[in-house]
């Protein structure tokens, strides 16, 4: 009788248990080895995986969809639970199966499928899939028995930030019979608050804006609920409606012509038992450079936040070259620089009019339709995210593709190796809802501000390279990515990998400063043709980056520390960093407040009620000032002491207690959660 080797060793699980071991374990492993600092990352996973959140923050390019797939492979083979793997959209769901396949790793994308809810296969979905009003993994009050699961692995954490935030939104279209009874609702109000604003809305002007003021709403509450709760099983609203009911009242809103969008200062994840519950958490980020939006938005647990797990080295990252020429010279208007992208398309390197090297695949990353048709005389290709799965295919093909241009598209893109050689950044993407462009008028020039440009920005950046082989430069287009690449705010938000790249960028543009174009082609050619001094000072730079990566670890640290929530302290043993992180960060979140009207203004004076028969948490507490005089000689020959406390009239209305100003908060912690 034949032996079957395949039963032989099965019931020993143990050595598989380190995903080290599961991947030397494969029977056809798609790379011979484990890239250094992939290795390095899950090994310090392992040694954390007690940790109920865990941060992994990693290069862009590093290979973290590998580790995120092999840690939910060893989570399974622990019988911890059931595991999950999110990603942002379906595009990016497929990529992640597709890499599972290539590691032997089950997966499925069917939350009823019996190989998931068995433990014996790894979920792949998207964001959205679990964080709606009617989750398959069940909604708090909607009768459905919570999901047990042992790890939820949230791949592109940066991502998942605005994904999660979309899905906890109310949007109330202005073709919607709501929309005009809100409007009437609150006209008074944003009538008094600023009545050019409401003249916008009636005149149907689309780039009106009228935050309805807080105060209003809240105390308006039970008649925004009459308004809207009778839609709550239409489409626009059955799936946002189970997770903002209960804290319709903390709400934000905001009109604007087209629609009235209704949203919590921070997400109530706790609607989510599923997720909530999770005994492990892993958050998979390369750009994320505010980490406290993971206790915010995430409920994750602050002090573990604050020890992310990164790799001893940068030896992962590629060679990038990173110019903008808008600031080497002012002359350099951005149709040359479409005319010098689609020539290295065609090969011709030097300008001359003949191909006389090979022709490269360009590729342009635009926020719009509108700076897309300013490529359409260019390019070879314009796609859309509907056209993104095939025409990655042929980029990935190793055929030439020409100049292609991606709109809005600025991450989940893998672009390797030849697949893109020169990437152009074409502008940032601006705000498109009516939050998001509140925001960005209020929080103009600060930290948190410029933390998302920054992100988006680097993003994009690492679409080209995607393994420390790789290589490709970078074009930026426009006074605003030159700034980012040049001022030291915003330097200081990058990644400490590419702030290595961006010295040495900068060193080269400082060569070139004031020179025109065929300098700048003299340099994208020394990166594309590996001139050996580019390579040698890359590898440079590398280290560097290790330096800063080691440095970086504890400026999360400090990140962490100052939860962004408005009112709400750091947690315990932060110290003064992350007391300051916090302090910053609601200064910044109360100047937003005032340029929505929710700061005291001249006829609102400091101390007024929030509402009829209401006391805002500083009215609360009373100042009492008690005088004791004693003898003089018993005082030292001092006069009379005054001494000052607060004294509290009665209970705490519940609209000044922690757990009111966010449902994710955690009593008697200080924390939002």
């Amino acid at each position: 009788m034949p032996l079957n080797w395949d039963l032989v060793g099965t019931g020993d699980s143990e050595a598989l248990l380190r995903p080290r071991d599961i991947y030397a374990g494969l029977a056809s492993r798609p790379w011979p080895y484990l890239r250094h600092e992939q290795g390095e990352v899950l090994d310090k996973w392992f040694d954390r995986r007690g940790q109920r959140d865990v941060v992994i923050k990693q290069n862009t390019g590093g290979g973290k969809t590998a580790v995120g797939l092999l840690i939910a492979q060893s989570t399974l083979n622990e019988n911890v639970g059931k595991a999950i793997h999110l990603t942002p959209d379906n595009y990016l769901v497929k990529q992640v199966r597709e890499e599972a396949a290539r590691l032997s790793i089950a997966t499925t994308d069917d939350p009823y499928d019996p190989a998931f809810t068995t433990a014996q296969a790894v979920l792949v979905t998207n964001y959205q899939k679990l964080l709606n009003g009617r989750s398959a993994f069940g909604v708090v009050g909607d009768g459905k028995e919570p999901v047990d699961l042992g790890i939820v692995v949230v791949d592109d954490a940066h991502a998942a930030l605005a994904r999660t935030e979309d899905q906890f939104r109310l949007r109330v279209p202005a073709s919607h019979e709501a929309y005009g009874q809100l409007l009437e609702l609150f006209a008074d109000d944003l009538r008094h608050q600023s009545a050019n604003a409401w003249a916008g809305l009636e005149d149907k002007d689309p780039t009106a804006l009228a935050p309805i003021p807080f105060w209003a709403w809240a105390n308006k509450h039970d008649e925004v609920l009459k308004i809207l709760r009778p839609h709550r099983t239409e489409r626009a609203f059955e799936f946002v409606w189970p997770l903002l009911a209960e804290v319709l009242h903390l709400c934000t809103a905001t009109a604007t012509a087209t629609a009235i969008e209704v949203r919590p200062s921070c997400p109530p994840i706790d609607r989510i038992t599923s997720f909530v519950r999770a005994r492990r958490r892993v958050y998979l980020t390369a750009t994320l450079a505010d980490d406290s939006a993971l206790v915010t938005d995430f409920g994750a647990d602050p002090d573990l936040v604050a020890q992310p797990v990164t790799p001893g080295s940068a030896a992962d990252l590629g060679e990038r070259m990173i110019l903008a020429p808008v600031a080497l010279n002012a002359d350099l208007d951005d149709e040359a620089v479409r005319v010098l992208a689609r020539q290295f398309a065609d090969g011709d390197q030097d300008g001359d009019g003949i191909a006389e090297t090979d022709p490269v695949n360009v590729v342009v990353l635009v926020p719009s339709e509108r700076a897309a048709a300013a490529w359409s005389r260019h390019a070879h290709h314009i796609w859309r995210v509907d056209d993104l799965e095939a025409g990655v295919k042929k980029l990935r093909s190793g055929r030439p593709v020409g100049l292609v241009v991606l709109v809005n598209k600025y991450d989940g893109v893998n672009l390797p190796a030849d697949a893109c050689r020169l990437l152009v950044l074409d502008q940032i993407p601006r705000p498109l809802d009516s939050v998001e462009r509140r925001e960005a008028v209020a929080l103009a020039d600060s930290t948190v501000r410029l933390a998302r440009e920054v992100q988006r920005i680097e993003q994009g950046m690492g679409r080209g390279v995607r393994d420390g082989e790789d290589y490709c430069a970078v074009l930026l287009l426009g006074a605003k990515l030159a700034t980012a690449i040049h001022d030291a705010r915003h330097l200081a938000l990058f990644s400490p990998a590419t702030q290595a790249q961006l010295k040495l960028s900068r060193d080269i543009a400082g060569q070139i400063k004031g020179e025109g174009l065929d300098a700048v082609r003299q340099a994208l050619r020394s990166c594309l043709t590996r001139v050996p001094q580019c390579r040698a000072q890359s590898a440079g730079a590398g280290g560097g980056a290790l330096r800063r990566a080691r440095d970086g670890a504890a400026g999360s640290r400090r990140s962490a520390g100052g939860v962004r929530l408005r009112g709400h302290r750091p947690p315990p043993g932060r110290g003064r960093a992350g007391a300051e992180g916090g302090q910053r960060h609601r200064r910044e979140r109360q100047g937003a407040a005032g340029a929505e009207g929710r700061i005291p203004a001249p006829d609102r004076p400091r101390g007024r009620p929030a509402g009829p028969g209401q006391r805002t948490r500083r009215q609360h507490f009373r100042p009492a000032v008690r005088a004791r005089r004693r003898p003089r000689a018993a005082q030292g020959g001092r006069g009379a002491v005054s001494r000052r406390r607060r004294v509290p009239r009665g209970p705490l209305p519940r609209r000044c207690q922690p757990e009111a100003r966010c449902p994710g908060a955690v009593r008697g912690s200080g924390v939002g959660r």
